[in-house]
C-alpha cells in the first residue's frame, strides 16, 4: 500500500526539478557566443534573414561545419568569414533565408551585424582621431586600413554596411632617444 504522503512529496520533487533545472526538460542550452567584453550582444536566435544582395550576420551552428559544408554554404549564398567561439561565424549572406532552410543547414541562430558591434570600442565623446577600419572589399577580401577620421567621418564609416569593425589606433612612439 502506498502511503498518502508519498504522492505529494514525489510531485513536489518533480516540480522542484523542473523549476530549478528547466534545461533538463528541454535539452541543453547552446554555449554563449564570446564577443569582446562589454559588447551588448543578445544570444543568436533562429529567425528569417533577408540579406538582399548581401548583408553581414553572426551565424551560430549546432556543430562546426567542415570544408564540404562550408563549400555548400558558399554555393548557396552564405560565405563564412571569421570564427567566433562557440560555433559562431561572421558571415556574408545573400538572398532571403527562412528559419526552416537555415535549420536544415545546421544553423541554430543568427544575429545581424549592426552598428552596436562596430562602435563598441569607440570613444564617442572625442572629436576624431586615428582609427583602424576593417572593411570587406567588392572582391570578398578584407582590408585593414588606418585612417584619420573626424567625428562626422566616424559616423559615416560606422553606417557603411561593408565596414566590419572600427577601433581607435594606438599611436606608434619611439622607444629610445638614440
Amino acid at each position: 500500500m502506498v502511503k498518502p504522503y508519498i504522492l505529494p512529496a514525489l510531485l513536489a520533487c518533480c516540480l522542484h526539478t523542473l523549476l530549478c533545472f528547466p534545461t533538463a526538460a528541454q535539452g541543453k542550452l547552446p554555449p554563449p557566443v564570446f564577443f569582446r567584453p562589454g559588447l551588448p550582444a543578445p544570444p543568436p536566435v533562429l529567425q528569417m534573414i533577408d540579406g538582399g544582395s548581401y548583408s553581414y550576420h553572426f551565424i551560430r551552428f549546432t556543430g562546426l561545419p567542415g570544408s564540404i559544408e562550408r563549400k555548400k554554404l558558399s554555393l548557396r549564398g552564405i560565405d563564412l568569414l571569421d570564427y567566433i567561439p562557440q560555433n559562431t561565424y561572421l558571415a556574408r549572406v545573400r538572398g532571403k533565408w527562412m528559419p526552416s532552410a537555415l535549420s536544415a543547414l545546421g544553423i541554430s541562430g543568427s544575429l545581424p551585424l549592426d552598428s552596436s558591434f562596430k562602435r563598441a570600442a569607440l570613444d564617442t565623446t572625442g572629436a576624431g582621431g586615428r582609427y583602424r577600419v576593417l572593411r570587406m572589399g567588392d572582391d570578398g577580401r578584407k582590408a585593414l586600413r588606418e585612417r584619420v577620421l573626424t567625428k562626422k567621418e566616424i559616423e559615416q564609416t560606422v553606417a557603411d554596411k561593408d565596414v566590419l569593425y572600427i577601433a581607435p589606433a594606438i599611436a606608434m612612439q619611439v622607444l629610445t632617444d638614440d
